[in-house]
């Protein structure tokens, strides 16, 4: 098959633009940021499992990262792949299959993030309720409410995406593609599902979640600055990681709804999927840089430190 190049003029200078040549370019910022996603979030999950998890809602963050590892890589089948021309065929063939895939996870790691914030925000402004209601069982019960209603969510996709066989004359082979379902050119499809649902569901129900938590957060955490009853150390940087969080996510989600209202622009979309595997890649960050503990156990990991030495300088408990 010989490679194509697509070319352009730019409507305000008359200066030619080559998409491919952007197109891959972006793919390979993509592909490094989505490998050092990777990695970040493994190491995240190797130090979380070591982690004595003293706060409430820390193992959710162990959660987190090992729902990015998967969005991360989804991500990379779904959006980057198809950029490259020589493996368009490839990112046919999965488009059947890790489309919904991705669709169910991202929204799975959305809420979880909500799940995050809120859980945070509730235990800052009704402590006593928090105890007494917040276990280890219901944050199972939720987690596994989340998966559920992730999956269903994506129902849609997986019909309007069928594989179905089909014979590529340039490749001389056979090769799964998304079927030519006509449900794909509907209105409920096209328009309502893809349009008005997946807006609501991804971007506005969490922007307005996300930003009632985070302001209880911020809240809270100047009030008690205020009044010198801060919780200890381990709590302090909790709130701080998950503000972190909840705000890059908060941002993430305003520019993927601007990208959805306007699609006819390609470089707002392209946007929209830097963000996303930036916030996806970027907590590993959040922890090194507030969380004393993690830093410590992450020294360990690396057989920098010896335990024995980190345990004379630092409580390795929570993050």
């Amino acid at each position: 098959m010989t490679n194509c190049t697509v070319t352009c003029y730019n409507s305000t200078d008359g200066s030619q633009v080559d998409i491919q040549s952007e197109a891959e370019i972006f793919a390979f910022v993509m592909i490094t940021l989505t490998i050092l996603g990777v990695g970040g979030n493994m190491l995240c999950v190797v130090v979380l499992l070591r982690v004595q998890q003293t706060v409430k809602g820390t193992r959710l963050l162990k959660h987190l990262s090992i729902t990015e590892i998967f969005a991360l890589v989804l991500c990379l089948l779904s959006k980057t792949l198809p950029d490259f021309i020589t493996a368009r065929h490839i990112s046919t063939s999965l488009k059947p299959f890790v489309s919904p895939l991705a669709f169910t996870v991202y929204t799975y790691e959305i809420y979880l993030t909500v799940l995050i914030a809120m859980q945070r925000a509730l235990a800052l402004t009704k402590p006593l309720m928090f105890d007494i209601y917040v276990h280890k069982s219901t944050i199972n019960k939720m987690l596994i409410f989340l998966g559920i209603a992730s999956i269903a969510l994506s129902v849609p996709h997986w019909i309007a995406l069928s594989p179905q066989l089909y014979f590529d004359q340039e490749l001389n082979r056979t090769w799964l593609h998304a079927n030519g379902n006509p449900y794909r050119t509907s209105y409920g499809y096209s328009v309502f599902y893809s349009g008005y649902v997946t807006f609501i569901v991804q971007c506005f129900i969490p922007v307005i979640a996300l930003t009632i938590s985070n302001c209880c957060l911020i809240y809270s955490r100047i009030q008690m600055t205020r009044r010198s009853v801060l919780p200890n150390d381990n709590g302090k940087k909790l709130i701080v990681v998950v503000i972190a969080i909840t705000s890059i996510s908060l941002v993430t989600h305003l520019i993927s709804a601007a990208a959805m209202l306007f699609q006819e622009n390609p470089y707002s979309l392209r946007l929209k999927d830097l963000f996303i595997v930036v916030k996806l890649s970027i907590n590993f960050v959040f922890y090194s840089l507030f969380g004393r503990a993690f830093r410590a156990t992450l020294l360990i990991v690396c057989g920098v430190t010896r335990s024995s030495v980190i345990g004379k300088t630092a409580d390795v408990t929570s993050i």
